[in-house]
């Protein structure tokens, strides 16, 4: 959106962005907290292993989401919490957040051990960076340690690390905001060219303007 539909239409915020925030945020942080995590418990470089890339970094409705094949995953699940609270125009609300982070490896103590040290490095990286890149007011944790669980008790190199969040969005939507017309205008619409970006609504008008000055 244009800093001109912007301030027409205010703030249009949902779960999804909430969710991608969140997940953008992982993506960011987390492998390097795993670095820092090594070294500080002298573990060899590479010891604790990153998700492989942005598939890795997933959401859903549930924890059992994850996809293996690009484990490491990590997994959040994103639901508006609570009553909504209203300030003038616009809405606030609280979102439950939570993470999962799936791991595998050759043996159960270390696959714990590797879930264990993931799940820190999430609730540091979303703790320390709580405005969730300029999305959110608060991000609030309910536990300061993840808790680890088997997905599968079948199969025990599995392990899962869950961490739960409340995370407060002060802007979602602005009811007193947006055009007033008795229907929509035609813009934002796709231009002759689809991968073109929206046009702006008002439409942008460039005029020169000359001044004289009288002495």
């Amino acid at each position: 959106m244009s800093p001109l539909s912007d301030a027409i239409f205010g703030p249009i915020t949902g779960t999804p962005q909430v969710e991608f925030a969140v997940l953008d945020t992982l993506e960011t942080w987390v492998p390097f907290m795993l670095k820092v995590i090594e070294r500080r418990e002298g573990f060899p470089r590479g010891t604790l292993i990153a998700p492989p890339g942005r598939n890795s970094y997933r959401g859903g409705i549930d924890f059992d989401s994850w996809d293996g094949d690009c484990l490491p995953n990590i997994i959040a699940v994103v639901q508006p919490a609570g009553d909504v609270t209203r300030k003038v125009g616009a809405h606030a609300q609280w979102f439950d957040v939570g993470i999962a982070v799936v791991v595998i490896t050759e043996s159960e103590d270390e696959s714990r051990i590797l879930a264990g040290h993931m799940g820190t490095a999430v609730i540091v990286s979303l703790a320390q960076h709580g405005d969730l890149g300029g999305i959110a007011s608060a991000t609030v944790l309910e536990s300061a340690a993840a808790t680890l669980e088997f997905p599968d008790p079948d199969k025990r190199r599995l392990v899962r690390a869950r961490a739960d969040f409340q995370v407060y969005v002060e802007g979602l939507v602005d009811d007193l905001a947006g055009p007033k017309t008795a229907s929509p205008p035609e813009s934002p619409q796709y231009p002759g060219d689809p991968d073109e970006p929206f046009e702006d609504w008002p439409a942008r008008i460039e005029t020169n303007i000359t001044v004289t000055r009288l002495d």
